[in-house]
């Protein structure tokens, strides 16, 4: 889980790495829960809140600038 102090230190291209990494995160959790194999159902929702929190202060960034 990201915080908001650890995204305000990224800079825009880091924010966007680790957005793009997270959904791949997601589409393999998304995958395995498909399957059956997904023991902390949990891991999903924690994924799509970071990537919601990252997209945020990427947007913030650009309403200020």
């Amino acid at each position: 889980m990201t915080t908001k102090n650890e995204l305000t230190k990224k800079s825009d291209k880091e924010l966007t790495a680790a957005i793009t990494e997270a959904q791949l995160k997601l589409k393999q959790l998304r995958i395995s829960h498909a399957g059956g194999k997904l023991k902390n159902v949990r891991e999903m929702s924690v994924v799509r809140k970071d990537i919601a929190r990252a997209k945020t202060a990427l947007s913030m960034r650009g309403q200020q600038k």
